[in-house]
């Protein structure tokens, strides 16, 4: 293990050291050249500290490290969270953050379950059963899927999944959806060349209705998630396993084709249903990582590219043997750059080197600070990590919700 990682480092000083030799020749003024090498010292700082950090990986002394993280953001009890250090006030998304990142790290929180349940309650509308926050109140809320109201509801759900409970009120706005044609309408408006937000909000729709569906006994529901998995295969490319009208020679087009179908696979795979093409999948999916071990064609992966290949080569490699070796060394390489994210605070970045807006202000964080997103991502994609290359001895607590861990 220390002998990979060796020459994983090894190979990340090589490309380290090209990057900067051609800093040196550019037509760049000296000052701009000056700026960059000094960021590439500083990422190479990180990404060291990955490389220790995964050797010396220790599940218990990890979880105490990440925990002690989340204490610091509470702002009262354990159900009251700020986003991250540089925000001063509580909000749900940030409770439901710290909540699935407690479940990853086996806390026990069935024993407050009723707190957790009030906390989100206090947040959902009776009229449509969404969560609304005047903490992050905004113009961005209502109409987004990346961030939102329908967004927050199938983290939501999954919150209430992992304690057990379910919301005070039924998801109603999903009404509209179990309506003749609207399935076929929302599949119409899809841009198939990824510009827009459609697969996130494919998500989020159709994952909340296998949720009314399996937990709120809503048999239109399920029809309509029935309908949306039948014409989304209509779309499905049998020699990529993927969706989209992307060039997939071109790295920022395959990434962004690889974070489209991490949008829509965990339809299929909530339901148990196989995976149509496994292996053009994994070979599509092992192309979009980097020299860092990160998946993206820049150096800085965020969490969200990072987790979107992780968990399509988790579960196509559990339908197939093929490129095995492959996946397992692709994996070791992540877990090194996962690592490289992970703070002196126990917290996570999202992406290192830059500040990151999450929709809102209050859901915010400047250059490399921790915050409760990236560290629920970021913990997610070791567990998954971990699952890939040993699902018996990992760690960490996994619960399956629609959306969810799958």
């Amino acid at each position: 293990m220390i002998r990979n990682t060796a020459r994983q480092l090894r190979r990340t000083l090589l490309n380290w050291h090209d990057q900067a030799g051609k800093l040196l020749h550019a037509p760049d003024s000296r000052l701009a050249i000056v700026d960059e090498l000094t960021r590439l010292e500083e990422f190479l700082q990180f990404y060291t500290r990955g490389v220790q950090r995964d050797i010396e990986f220790e599940f218990t002394t990890f979880r105490c490290e990440v925990l002690q993280f989340l204490r610091e953001m509470q702002l009262g009890p354990a159900q009251t969270s700020r986003y991250a250090a540089s925000c001063d006030k509580p909000t749900m998304y940030a409770a439901a953050f710290s909540l699935l990142t407690q479940k990853l790290l086996g806390v026990d929180l069935k024993r407050d379950s009723a707190r957790w349940k009030a906390a989100f309650d206090q947040y959902q509308c009776q009229d449509d059963g969404l969560f609304r926050d005047p903490a992050l109140s905004n113009s961005l809320f209502e109409p987004s899927d990346w961030w939102g109201a329908r967004h927050f509801a199938l983290i939501a759900t999954a919150a209430y999944d992992a304690i057990g409970e379910q919301p005070a009120f039924p998801l109603s706005f999903l009404d509209e959806f179990c309506r003749e044609g609207q399935i076929e309408q929302l599949v119409a408006e899809i841009d198939w060349s990824m510009n827009s937000d459609h697969d996130n909000k494919i998500m989020n729709i159709g994952c909340l209705l296998q949720y009314a569906r399996d937990r709120q006994c809503n048999s239109q529901a399920g029809n309509a998630v029935t309908r949306l998995k039948s014409l989304l295969l209509d779309h499905l490319n049998p020699h990529t396993g993927l969706w989209g009208e992307m060039d997939l020679n071109n790295p920022t087009d395959l990434s962004r084709a690889i974070q489209f179908a991490y949008h829509l696979y965990p339809l299929f795979l909530y339901d148990n249903d196989p995976i149509p093409y496994p292996d053009s999948l994994i070979d599509n999916t092992l192309a979009t990582q980097n020299p860092y071990g990160g998946f993206a064609p820049h150096r800085n992966s965020s969490a969200c590219e990072d987790i979107d290949s992780i968990h399509l080569l988790l579960v196509a490699s559990k339908q197939t043997n093929y490129r095995r070796h492959d996946i397992t060394k692709a994996i070791r390489r992540f877990r090194t750059w996962v690592f490289a994210n992970q703070n002196d605070d126990g917290g996570f970045v999202f992406a290192r080197q830059q500040p990151f807006v999450y929709g809102h202000r209050q859901m915010s964080s400047l250059d490399n600070e921790s915050h409760l997103f990236g560290t629920w991502f970021r913990c997610l994609s070791i567990a998954l990590a971990h699952e890939c290359e040993d699902s018996i001895r990992n760690p960490f607590t996994l619960h399956k919700s629609p959306g969810y861990y799958c």
